[in-house]
């Protein structure tokens, strides 16, 4: 299942490496949602643990993600459910990205031709 979720980056977690084959990732994303915005607990995996390198707590963010959804089996021989919302790509604008230059032509100005240049440095 494929969602996307707009909102404000509260906080970012560092990669946790759980073994070598596998490490995730967490983020906080605020959603607006009425009079109560949602916080949602959102995961990158493994190649996608690097999505989160350019952006910082304060940044809108739009996340792609998937909504998964598992059974494990408990101790006592019952089974449990547990659901993840992994994120799979990040698009945003990082507050401190570096601005485009504004763009001023330049108009020369020609010399003055009666202008006195002798007392000049140079």
């Amino acid at each position: 299942m494929d969602i996307t979720v707009t909102g404000t980056i509260l906080v970012i977690n560092d990669t946790n490496v759980v073994s070598d084959k596998f490490k995730k990732r967490e983020f906080v994303l605020e959603v607006p949602d009425g009079n109560y915005p949602q916080k949602l607990l959102i995961e990158t995996i493994n190649d996608r643990t690097n999505l989160l390198d350019k952006y910082h707590v304060g940044d809108e963010l739009t996340a792609h993600i998937n909504l998964r959804g598992r059974s494990f089996e408990k101790k006592d021989g019952s089974t449990g459910y547990f659901n993840s919302i992994e994120c799979w790509k990040a698009e945003g604008t990082p507050a401190n990205a570096p601005l485009a230059p504004e763009y001023t032509p330049f108009e020369p100005v020609a010399p003055e031709e009666d202008s006195d240049t002798s007392d000049l440095p140079f």
